[in-house]
């Protein structure tokens, strides 16, 4: 569809762009778009209802499922849920998994933890990841849904703390 409507399809520049934070003032409730800068990809930002302290974070987090690491940086990611879990926030909304609380943050900090530290591992043994046929996730991570992403996670990590 995309092929035949090339032809047809504009360009619509934003109306409004900002830098780390926007209010939208409604009659019933405010929003607040929010960016702490680079997570999951390089231009994240979540949506925030303060008075209903409801968060929607879209793929800034994941619970009970294992993340694609492979745009982001972990390491910058975990200091945007970081600067997250300083919100007043009772629910949040993640991209993929139930809805959750701030304490949802931990075990997805975790998760990047393990994957650097497996990357690292492979780093001291000298051996590349990429070479391996099957890398499995470890538990707790075995139980989360996208396990599969684990092995290209930490693929990924090696790469990025060892560039080549």
């Amino acid at each position: 569809a995309y092929v035949t409507s090339a032809n047809e399809l504009t360009l619509d520049l934003p109306d409004i762009v900002f830098n780390d934070h926007l209010t939208i003032y409604g009659s019933k409730r405010n929003v607040e778009l929010i960016t702490y800068g680079e997570g999951h990809t390089e231009s994240d930002l979540f949506l925030y209802l303060p008075d209903d302290h409801i968060a929607f974070l879209g793929d800034l987090l994941f619970i009970n499922n294992q993340p694609w690491t492979g745009d982001g940086d972990p390491i910058k990611w975990t200091s945007y849920l970081s600067q997250i879990s300083h919100l007043d926030i009772k629910w949040i909304v993640p991209g993929h998994g139930p809805v959750g609380t701030l304490a949802d943050i931990t075990p997805m900090e975790g998760y990047f933890q393990n994957v650097e530290d497996a990357a690292r591992s492979f780093h001291e043994k000298g051996i590349s990841p990429d070479t391996i046929q099957k890398i499995n996730s470890p538990p707790p991570y075995d139980s989360w849904f996208l396990s599969n992403f684990y092995k290209s996670n930490v693929i990924s990590e090696y790469h990025r703390i060892f560039p080549k």
